[in-house]
């Protein structure tokens, strides 16, 4: 999993200045709360996110991002389970500017959700790594504090992954470049 987000902060790393210097480009830092839901019982943990989105103009964009969801764990009296999630996105964003600093914003994507999942039990342990591509989406808020930098909150919709439901509300800023 580590290698993915290597790969991900190098990608970005490469890509960036060039995209900075389009109008319109913007850097995402996010952090919050994901949620695994199984439907008879839910849990919370730290979800991050890092996205990469460019605005065509004032009403529609395109985004590309990671969000790692953290680790669940379990532990029974005598097993123990953790499951770890993350999904890289490409999404449609619309955008509803309400005033000149506030806007809503809608988005529809497919993302790549991966998950690794390791269990024991007595003596018994294993783990299994999975990779499915599920649809996307997204609704949230953004309030332009300066020309430059923006305050956002968002909630993010993953699909369900074996029984597992995944999703995240994030707070973080937008830096328009």
């Amino acid at each position: 999993m580590k290698k993915y987000l290597l790969a991900t902060l190098l990608g970005a790393a490469l890509i960036l200045p060039v995209a900075a210097q389009a109008e319109g480009s913007y850097l995402k830092l996010g952090v919050g709360e994901s949620k695994y839901d199984r439907g008879i019982a839910e849990k919370n943990e730290l979800a991050t996110s890092l996205a990469f989105g460019f605005a065509f103009d004032k009403s529609v964009g395109v985004e590309l991002g990671y969000i790692n969801f953290g680790t669940l764990k379990e532990l029974g009296d005598l097993s123990s389970t953790s499951i770890q999630r993350e999904a890289f996105y490409l999404a449609g964003v619309g955008y509803l500017p309400m005033t000149n600093s506030l806007s809503f914003f809608g988005k529809v994507g497919l993302a790549v959700n991966r998950s690794e999942e390791n269990f024991s039990a007595f003596l018994v342990q294993g783990g299994e790594s999975t990779t499915k591509t599920k649809p996307m989406a997204g609704v949230g808020v953004s309030y332009s504090v300066t020309k430059k930098i923006a305050g956002v909150a968002e909630y993010q919709y993953f699909g369900k992954t074996y029984d597992i439901k995944t999703s995240a509300l994030t707070f973080g800023l937008t830096y328009g470049f």
